[in-house]
């Protein structure tokens, strides 16, 4: 039963409909030797790559939609219980500053 909408959706598709896409790529820092190979001075999650004009390289994560991240697990947790379409409010420390930007999920396409 679960296998058949998949196998359905890639027939018609070639991927499977309703998996998010954040457009991000991210670095999980957890322990000194990573902040040092990123020449970051806190742990945290980092955006490393963004399609999103709201979200820029460097970013640290803190928090989606007022629920507080530290990690790639608590991110994709986060992350997790929206659909395609639905626009996140991300929390960030950028410059040393707090800054909330817009996120729309989209849809992955492999």
């Amino acid at each position: 039963n679960t296998a058949k909408p998949v196998i359905s959706d890639l027939i018609a598709y070639g991927y499977v409909r309703g998996r998010i896409d954040t457009g991000l790529t991210l670095v999980d820092v957890q322990n000194s030797r990573t902040a040092f190979m990123y020449n970051v001075s806190q742990l945290g999650l980092y955006v490393y790559k963004s399609n999103s004009k709201s979200l820029v390289n460097g970013d640290r994560i803190t928090a989606v939609n007022g629920v507080a991240v530290s990690d790639l697990a608590g991110f994709n947790s986060a992350v997790g219980a929206y659909k395609v379409g639905d626009t996140l409010q991300i929390t960030v420390v950028r410059s040393g500053q707090n800054v909330t930007a817009p996120l729309t999920l989209g849809e992955l396409k492999s």
